[in-house]
């Protein structure tokens, strides 16, 4: 049975706002590495902060509905009050659709690399992904997901020594067949909380066209960052963490 230590990681100040943190796809769950600059700055700010691993809950659902609806029960249970919403990527796009009901009331929110909406060019670069996770290997498909979410000005080949991790393809195909139908525009639209949107403008996947904030919105912003992929935490940490700083300055 999963226990929810097995799917998160908490770390700041216990007394503090409270902000959740949904992860990427990620084959291996890696215990908040992937963004960890934001967790240490977010803790040094007084955050009380929760990561979670979005594939490990809801691995195996049928489509970016039911997810996000495992989701929004889950967070109602355990997540009662939260104050910063934030998503990278595939778990951007399920907390976007997030804030149409279970939690419309969070005030802010911030997507990294995280598609409001999915158009045909992003569908079909992540069915490329499927197809090598299915029909070639799990390897096959992890190397070629490395490698999209590389900035587009590194054409190094990422390696991956010996055996995918166990679970690889369940993980991946979720995230990869789900993003496929994310549309929160409308979501978004109606959203009355302040938002904003980081992203590379080296992106191989989600770009400009991906990142819908509500028009006529002030405090709706989109910030592209560049010499970055689509991990400006680890691509351009001060750059990303500057933009995230400045947000929260404006949205108090």
């Amino acid at each position: 049975m999963l226990s929810i230590n097995d799917i998160r990681v908490e770390c700041g100040n216990k007394e503090g706002p409270r902000a959740i943190m949904l992860s990427p796809m990620m084959a291996q769950w890696d215990g908040g590495a992937f963004c960890q600059p934001l967790l240490d700055w977010l803790a040094n700010a007084g955050y009380s902060v929760a990561v979670y691993d979005t594939v490990g809950l809801c691995k195996g659902t049928k489509d970016l509905h039911e997810a996000t609806a495992v989701w929004g029960e889950f967070l109602l249970e355990h997540e009662p009050n939260i104050d910063l919403l934030i998503g990278q990527a595939y778990g951007g796009a399920i907390a976007q659709h997030l804030l149409a009901n279970e939690l419309a009331y969070v005030s802010k929110f911030i997507g990294i690399s995280a598609p409001t909406y999915c158009d045909s060019l992003l569908r079909e670069k992540l069915n490329g992904v499927l197809i090598d996770l299915n029909e070639i290997s799990a390897e096959a498909g992890l190397k070629k997901l490395l490698w999209c979410i590389r900035p587009d000005t590194d054409d190094t080949l990422p390696q991956v020594e010996g055996q995918a991790p166990v679970g690889t393809v369940e993980r991946l195909a979720t995230g990869l067949k789900q993003l496929q139908s994310a549309d929160a525009r409308h979501i978004i639209a109606d959203y009355q909380g302040s938002a904003l949107w980081i992203y590379g403008s080296h992106s191989r996947l989600v770009n400009t066209v991906n990142i819908v904030p509500a028009q006529g919105r002030s405090d709706h912003q989109s910030v592209k960052l560049p010499h970055c992929g689509m991990h400006p935490f680890r691509d351009v940490p001060l750059e990303a963490i500057k933009a995230v700083e400045t947000f929260l300055q404006e949205a108090m």
